[in-house]
């Protein structure tokens, strides 16, 4: 089964519908203060997983876009009890504000505006 699907998958265009997405991505949060890529552009040859931004309340900001019907992530999410963050400013700030917003190649334009707006109107 799995052989039989992997071989109708193009994935030369599901590459670049992903990178084509994360770009979208990239212009419509460029000059918005509140939503934060984590990178400003993707480099030559990455395939996105999702597509990072930096925002404050994340994890209500998440359950928001959830309930909207955005399927966000509250990335990196979690504190190990047995590891001490002291002296990991970066990483802590990461754990608490870092939000994932999907790219996959299911996506269309059309869908990634609705998922940026859901953002724009959470944050």
């Amino acid at each position: 089964v799995t052989h039989r699907l992997l071989s109708r998958l193009d994935f030369t265009a599901i590459i670049e519908r992903r990178r084509a997405n994360f770009q979208s991505f990239l212009d419509l949060f460029r000059t918005d203060v509140k939503v934060r890529p984590l990178f400003g552009q993707l480099p030559p040859g990455v395939c996105p997983l999702h597509f990072p931004v930096i925002v404050e309340r994340r994890n209500q900001v998440c359950a928001d876009l959830n309930y909207k019907g955005v399927d966000a992530i509250p990335w990196w999410a979690g504190y190990h009890r047995e590891l001490s963050w002291n002296g990991f400013d970066d990483a802590r700030f990461l754990k608490d504000n870092l939000l994932a917003l999907p790219v996959h190649q299911d996506l269309t334009e059309s869908e990634v505006t609705f998922v940026a707006e859901r953002l724009l109107a959470a944050v």
